[in-house]
């Protein structure tokens, strides 16, 4: 479970900062899930991407969001 945190936490790192482009209406996600680390919300889900695996979101107000970047792509 630890690696798995690491890894979802790995692929949004470079937008804990983020410049929000999205509102929450704006965003459709399939099976989402959001992890709160430092005062920062990570939404993942499926749906977020258009390649297989998945996205991620980030936000620090739940309202407004940047992204979506790739955090996790399938092995072929």
């Amino acid at each position: 479970m630890r690696f798995l945190s690491i890894l979802l936490f790995t692929g949004c790192w470079i937008s804990s900062s983020p410049d929000a482009k999205f509102k929450t209406a704006d965003i459709t996600i399939r099976d989402p899930c959001v992890l709160v680390y430092q005062d920062t919300y990570y939404m993942y889900g499926t749906g977020a991407i258009k390649d297989k695996g998945y996205g991620c979101y980030v936000s620090r107000d739940l309202q407004n969001w940047a992204g979506p970047v790739q955090v996790f792509t399938p092995p072929e």
